[in-house]
């Protein structure tokens, strides 16, 4: 939720500046095309959660932020 928020106040309500801000603090690189269209779809989904919580906690909760080299 902190995430969602902190995304919130530093970006715009445009998705697509708030997805790149979302991967740069979390993953710390820019999303990819394929990955912004994926992020427009969960934002679409209606399932009585904050889209944008709900999108924080899958992108915090895959591999690539869980493990690193």
């Amino acid at each position: 939720r902190a995430l969602a928020v902190r995304i919130a106040r530093e970006e715009p309500a445009a998705h697509e500046p708030r997805i790149r801000r979302l991967y740069a603090l979390a993953l710390g690189r820019p999303p990819s095309p394929v990955e912004i269209n994926l992020g427009f779809s969960v934002l679409a989904m209606e399932a009585g959660v904050d889209p944008w919580e709900r999108y924080c906690q899958l992108i915090v909760c895959q591999n690539e932020f869980l493990y690193t080299d």
